[in-house]
């Protein structure tokens, strides 16, 4: 009988999460402004993991996702859309170090290479001991069956090679 009753109790934990983590990035009339500061309403869907802060908006069209990530570092930021592991994500990192650089990057296991730009506009600051990229891109590249993978990352040096400090990865509802 505690058997059966810790079973009921896991499976309505597990349903229980799944409701309370349905997380939907929506359209929105007003597209968020690419300037390297994460705005408190900018964006209609928001997370924070692993101390990493993430936002995500989908134009009023469809067409275009925009997403940000913002992270307590000096150091690179990024975010890594279909899969939710490194290999074979397509990732945008961002570093400002007075020189902000934007790169896009393929992971290849637990690394990352050259990949062809997606990316239809970014932006990268570094304010205090916080660093954000906000970036925009074809929906349609990422967005698969409503569904938008993504893994979030940073590290401590604005070397794109350095290892990540933390991750975090997310799968979304994309209506």
């Amino acid at each position: 009988m505690r058997t059966r009753l810790f079973a009921i109790a896991a499976l309505f934990a597990v349903v229980a999460s799944g409701i309370a983590g349905a997380q939907d990035v929506k359209r929105t009339a007003n597209n968020p402004s690419i300037d390297g500061s994460f705005g408190a309403t900018e964006y209609v869907y928001t997370h924070d993991s692993q101390g990493i802060k993430f936002g995500a908006s989908l134009s009023q069209d469809g067409s275009t996702l925009y997403l940000a990530v913002e992270a307590p570092t000096a150091g690179w930021v990024a975010i890594g859309l279909g899969t939710t592991v490194m290999n074979g994500s397509y990732i945008v990192m961002g570093a400002d170090g007075g020189n902000p650089s934007v790169i896009e990057q393929m992971g290849q296991g637990h690394s990352h290479g050259s990949t062809a730009s997606k990316v239809i506009k970014s932006s990268v600051k570094t304010t205090g001991s916080n660093t954000v990229l906000e970036f925009s891109l074809p929906a349609a590249d990422f967005v698969k069956n409503g569904t938008l993978q993504v893994i979030l990352a940073y590290g401590r040096s604005t070397d794109f090679r350095t290892r990540h400090v933390t991750h975090a990865s997310l799968v979304l509802s994309v209506q």
